[in-house]
């Protein structure tokens, strides 16, 4: 019995009926949509009954386009069903373009339908889906396993089919990241914001710090590892009993404690530091904190910000 794996598929018809999202390709007038997933006979007989076929590439720029706007693992209307090897559209038109993966066509499991296998890396951000293009990235595959590591938080990708069953490992890049939490004190509160750059390795990385007191001298940035322990302490530790009432402390100061910013203004100042060219601190979550001298404030003279939970990236 012969396994007929089932893949969304593009079809290409007249009818446009409203269950589906019609797109037409402004380059050669034809209608494109995508189904759920199914066998290719199933799509093929869904795109008939639409008054339509799976979709004919005829070139280069149909391709690209296709790739382009259904960038995901998908019948097409190619097939060989009737004389191995002898392939053909179901269109009815003249097969005279193809564009196959390496060691493509290969009778695998006795294959007589086309699909496309897809190589672009796609990232989610917060405005949605953007297309990367990774220095290095695996051949075009299908089969294979992907999984989510949210210690790491990297991509892993295993295994899969290419012109051959692969059982390498590959793990996507470190994206920069970063993230302000908790509170500062201080009236306003001093306050430590978003960097102004990306905190990339081998790159300046600059954060600003807003609410600074008047007259004071030198803003000091604190840098550490953690922030669920420092010591015997539990994270974020209140400071009250260290004489700064409504100051927190967020992380540990593995890094430094006295790391200075530069003034930017009367209320003003900002925090810059090279992150070392290391390949191998990719992945580092380092938290930031600011910190004052004000001997107006309260007993310690010390005035505390937020914290900024940074990831050091390669992207």
């Amino acid at each position: 019995m012969r396994f007929s794996p089932a893949y969304v598929s593009i079809l290409s018809a007249a009818a446009l009926p409203a269950q589906y999202a019609w797109i037409q390709n402004p380059a050669n007038g034809h209608t494109y949509a995508l189904t759920t997933p199914m066998t290719w006979h199933q799509a093929e007989a869904e795109a008939m009954r639409v008054g339509g076929h799976l979709a004919t590439v005829r070139n280069a720029g149909e391709n690209a386009w296709l790739v382009q706007t259904f960038p995901v693992r998908s019948w097409i209307g190619l097939t060989d069903e009737v004389t191995e090897g002898l392939w053909r559209w179901t269109s009815g038109e003249a097969f005279v373009y193809a564009a196959w993966c390496p060691g493509e066509p290969n009778n695998l499991n006795d294959e007589d339908y086309d699909g496309s296998n897809r190589d672009d890396t796609w990232i989610l951000g917060g405005a949605g889906w953007q297309v990367a293009s990774p220095l290095s990235a695996p051949s075009a595959r299908r089969h294979h396993t992907l999984t989510y590591d949210p210690i790491a938080q990297r991509v892993l990708l295993f295994g899969g089919f290419d012109t051959t069953y692969r059982g390498d490992l590959w793990r996507s890049s470190y994206a920069a990241a970063q993230v302000a939490f908790g509170t500062g004190c201080g009236g306003p509160a001093l306050t430590l914001g978003p960097g102004l750059t990306p905190p990339v390795v081998g790159q300046m990385f600059t954060a600003p710090v807003t609410n600074v007191p008047s007259g004071t001298p030198v803003v000091w940035m604190s840098l550490g590892l953690r922030d669920d322990l420092v010591g015997p302490f539990m994270l974020p530790l209140p400071l009250d009993g260290f004489g700064l009432p409504g100051c927190w402390a967020y992380h540990d100061v593995a890094i430094g404690l006295m790391l200075p910013c530069a003034s930017t203004g009367t209320s003003t100042a900002q925090f810059s530091m090279l992150v070392p060219s290391v390949a191998s601190i990719a992945g580092t979550r380092v938290i930031a904190q600011a910190w004052v001298t004000e001997p107006a404030a309260n007993a310690a003279g010390i005035l505390t910000s937020n914290a900024l939970r940074v990831v050091l990236g390669t992207q």
